[in-house]
């Protein structure tokens, strides 16, 4: 049997809460890129629902680069790194809460703000109407995979991070100590 020396590196885990909140924080930052490259590249405006959920992700990646940088410098206590990467779990739970009211708006569930919903987009109620732009309708789902919206995938993969994270700072259970060999 071979011995590891002290130097040698530990296998890296998910469930580390440094690498966890560098997997949540990456996460978000990808998030945030897909929104921005379909509102200036795909040219889909978001609506008012739309960019409420993009703060928790800000929000999530500096939260989780300062886990993940607290975790590998060991310059703070373990417990500030898990109390980071809760953080970012609870900000990432939020934000899918946000999504899933969203998606619930687009499915028709439950009924928008009016500020997303209002009225028929066809009807003019006055001239000046001619002239201002619409807002865009929280109420309708521009793009979709798989039967998903942009909101849809938001929830699940914020909910699958914030489980990430969540998993990664719940206290493990104890080793169970060696029976020695007789």
């Amino acid at each position: 049997m071979t011995e590891m020396s002290p130097s040698a590196a530990k296998p890296v885990s998910l469930l580390d809460p440094a690498i966890a909140g560098l997997v949540c924080a990456g996460g978000s930052i990808l998030l945030i890129a897909a929104a921005y490259l379909f509102q200036y590249v795909g040219e889909l405006q978001p609506c008012e629902l739309c960019l409420w959920q993009r703060p928790p992700h800000f929000a999530v990646a500096a939260i989780g680069l300062f886990a993940a940088w607290a975790g590998s410098t060991r310059r703070f206590s373990p417990n500030v790194t898990r109390g980071a990467v809760a953080l970012a779990g609870l900000v990432l739970a939020i934000g899918a809460g946000i999504a899933i009211y969203h998606a619930g708006v687009e499915w028709k569930f439950w009924p928008g703000f009016p500020s997303c919903t209002a009225g028929d987009p066809n009807v003019l109620n006055s001239t000046d109407d001619l002239f201002s732009s619409r807002p865009v309708r929280c109420d309708e789902a521009p793009w979709s995979l798989l039967g998903l919206s942009m909101a849809g995938w938001n929830a699940l993969i914020s909910l699958g991070l914030a489980g990430l994270a969540f998993a990664a700072v719940w206290p493990k259970p104890a080793a169970a100590p060696k029976a020695e060999a007789a």
